[in-house]
Formats: C-alpha cells, sequence, structure tokens
C-alpha cells in the first residue's frame, strides 16, 4: 500500500505531466483520491519509480475502471467535497457525465476488446529520455502477466505524438481511432503478448 505522501505525488505528477487529459482538470484532490481507490482496489495497480523519497514516475493499470469508481462512490461526501469547485464549470460536468457513460456503457467497437487497460504513465520532465518510462511500461507488462492477461488496451489522444510513438516503440499496435470526450479524437492501441 502507498503512503498518502507517495499517493500525493503520483497525483502530482499527473497534473503535471498528463495535463491534456479530462483527469487533470479535476483537481489535486479527486486524483488523491482516484489513485488511493486505485491502490485499495484488488483489480488495479500502481507501480513507481523513485529517486531517494521522490516517485519520478508511475504507471497504472488493471481491469477496468469500475472498481475504482464503486470504491470512490463508498465516501460520496469526501467526492463530492473534492469535485465542488469543479462542478461549476459547463465542461468539466459534461467531461464527468461523458466518462461515468464510457465506464457504465462499454461501446461496441466492432471487435472484442480485452477488459485490462494501462490507465496513465507519468515521468518527471527532468527524468524523460533516461529510460523510466520504458521500466515502468515493462513492469506493467511483467504484473499483467503475473495475472495472467495475455493482451491489454491503451487510449491514447490522437495528437500526442510523443505517446503514440512510445506505444508503438514499446509494442502496441494502433487498432482504431474513436471520438471520446465530445470531439476529440483518440487512438486505441492493443498490447498482445507473445505465447
Amino acid at each position: 500500500m502507498l503512503t498518502n505522501n507517495e499517493i500525493k505525488q503520483i497525483a502530482y505528477l499527473h497534473i503535471s505531466c498528463i495535463d491534456e487529459g479530462f483527469l487533470s482538470s479535476l483537481g489535486l484532490n479527486f486524483l488523491c483520491q482516484m489513485y488511493k481507490a486505485m491502490d485499495q482496489s484488488k483489480e488495479c495497480f500502481i507501480i513507481t519509480e523513485v529517486n531517494g523519497p521522490h516517485i519520478v514516475g508511475f504507471i497504472s493499470g488493471g481491469k477496468g475502471l469500475t472498481s475504482i469508481f464503486k470504491l470512490l462512490l463508498k465516501h460520496p461526501f469526501k467526492l463530492f467535497y473534492s469535485l465542488i469547485p469543479r462542478l461549476l464549470s459547463w465542461r468539466v460536468l459534461t467531461g464527468i457525465i461523458l466518462t461515468l457513460f464510457r465506464i457504465l456503457n462499454p461501446r461496441d467497437y466492432k471487435q472484442e476488446l480485452p477488459i485490462n487497460e494501462l490507465f496513465s504513465i507519468a515521468v518527471n520532465s527532468s527524468y524523460r529520455r533516461s529510460g523510466v518510462a520504458q521500466v515502468l511500461y515493462y513492469g506493467l507488462c511483467k504484473e499483467f502477466k503475473k495475472r495472467g492477461v495475455d493482451e491489454f488496451k491503451i487510449f491514447v489522444g490522437n495528437k500526442l505524438q510523443a505517446a503514440n510513438s512510445f506505444y508503438t516503440k514499446m509494442g502496441a499496435k494502433p487498432i482504431l481511432k474513436i471520438e471520446s470526450y465530445g470531439k476529440k479524437k483518440s487512438i486505441l492501441y492493443l498490447h498482445k503478448f507473445d505465447i
């Protein structure tokens, strides 16, 4: 189990590195709760890379976001309190509704997709291009294999060229382009393990 300080470091890294993503717009308090729930869920995991007391990178994955949101909803007042300042924004409110819709009603992409997913990866800017992201990704693959998973999916923003190049380099295959969160386009990747 991660400490509260480690959870906070992960949330800060998420906000500073994944600033294009919708979840960053929900703020530090929400992200702390989300990553704490992820750490507590048996269906999800977080892997960190550290330098002394500092987390310089992390990756998270698991069996869909449903278990995380169930844990979050066990403390509705805490969840609501973390979102109060954000709920006044129409864009954020719309994003929350679309996210819940995606989780509760997975789309039919005309093919069977794995339930397991890479949720997020972030590396401190001072440690980029040092191999930290590759170590984290290999750690994620190792954890999935240990859990008996033979493939997982990754949703990546269409315009995030560095991220798209990274996933391709790591062996993930782009399988289709989709529209997510309104008009934003994403690429859905599939990473299959060689048997």
